[in-house]
């Protein structure tokens, strides 16, 4: 017979034991158990990504966009000077003509006509001429900029020789100082300068100006003061002026141009022209020119522009009568007047090889397509 605190004890172990075990829990609920927090946690983590900013791969790496800005200058200068020869004075006109592109912050190249006048009392000529100058540039303060540039000197001097009128053409070099000094936001400036030209067995001229010059450029393509000179863009011109040939005693008398010219891009082109010279009564020159063009950065409204090229022309005068091929020089500046219409007035010079240069000074309407 067990004894009875034996009985109890059993009892109580028994009762334990059951009140301590573990339920059994079924392999598929355990399993629904576990899909079921994983479900949980995905939810909780989209809930929150969606309250994140979008910040997508494409913008976060996306280049910049740049836009590049040319920068230049225009200028007209008028002054005085000394030559080497004919008694030290010059005679007017003395000025000179020129548009700059900037290359760098302090150089820049430049395209420039000049008129040199002729020396006082001596039969050497009237001389003038073009050149392709580089300039440094260095401030000397808000307003005032010092410059300094040197470069070749295509000239064609009008001279007596041998008895006969003669257009003598000669290489040579200039070299220059300028002060410029800013006169209002709009890029306007007055500019001062000495200049000294040499030509090899030639005299030599130093002369004093003084005019003004006006920033270029600074502009994007998509603003108002951006040129229309755009990739393919077609400009049709009429002119007409004056035509002078470069001999002592001559009047002008009228000239003609009817243009295309043809955009590269916003700093290059070229253009076909249906050239009349008239009749002087030494010339009488009908052609036709093509040139390559070189466009400054766009001014507000304004557009300086330079070419040269070849030019065939039918001389009609008896003494030299027959097909003739000459260069052609020009300088051009145009004011946009509406969208596609433009007023521009040139300077032709006309370079032939026997000894009949000319002179146009043409004004007229231009139309972009």
């Amino acid at each position: 017979m067990i004894p009875t605190k034996a009985c109890l004890s059993l009892a109580v172990a028994v009762l334990a034991s059951n009140a301590f075990a573990a339920p059994e829990i079924s392999p598929a609920a355990a399993d629904e158990s576990f899909f079921s927090g994983l479900r949980d946690i995905h939810s909780q983590v989209q809930e929150q990504a969606a309250a994140l900013p979008d910040l997508s791969l494409h913008e976060a790496v996306a280049a910049p966009d740049y836009t590049i800005v040319r920068r230049g200058d225009a200028y007209f200068i008028y002054g005085v000077g000394t030559a080497s020869q004919g008694g030290g004075n010059v005679d007017g006109p003395v000025f000179e003509a020129g548009v700059e592109e900037a290359l760098s912050k302090h150089w820049s190249v430049g395209l420039v006509h000049k008129n040199e006048g002729h020396p006082d009392g001596a039969p050497v000529g009237h001389r003038d001429g073009f050149a392709v100058m580089g300039w440094f540039s260095e401030p000397l303060g808000d307003k005032l900029t010092f410059k300094a540039g040197a470069g070749p000197y295509f000239s064609m001097n009008t001279a007596t020789i041998d008895g006969a009128q003669r257009d003598d053409k000669n290489w040579g070099a200039i070299a220059a100082f300028a002060l410029v000094y800013r006169l209002n936001r709009y890029g306007l400036n007055a500019r001062a300068q000495i200049e000294e030209t040499e030509i090899p067995g030639q005299f030599s001229t130093t002369i004093v100006m003084a005019g003004l010059s006006q920033n270029l450029g600074g502009a994007s393509a998509e603003s108002e003061s951006a040129s229309s000179f755009e990739d393919g863009q077609k400009t049709f011109g009429l002119s007409a002026g004056s035509d002078v040939t470069n001999r002592a005693g001559q009047k002008s008398h009228r000239g003609y141009e009817l243009d295309v010219q043809r955009a590269i891009n916003g700093r290059f082109g070229y253009s076909v022209a249906f050239i009349d010279e008239g009749d002087s009564g030494l010339t009488a020159r009908k052609g036709v020119a093509a040139q390559a063009w070189f466009v400054a950065p766009a001014g507000e409204k304004w557009t300086f522009s330079a070419g040269v090229g070849p030019y065939a022309a039918y001389e009609s005068r008896p003494e030299e009568r027959g097909g003739k091929l000459l260069a052609l020089v020009s300088f051009k500046a145009s004011r946009r007047l509406t969208k596609s219409v433009s007023l521009a007035c040139r300077m032709n010079r006309a370079v032939s090889g026997y000894d009949k240069d000319a002179d146009m000074f043409l004004c007229g309407i231009e139309a972009q397509d």
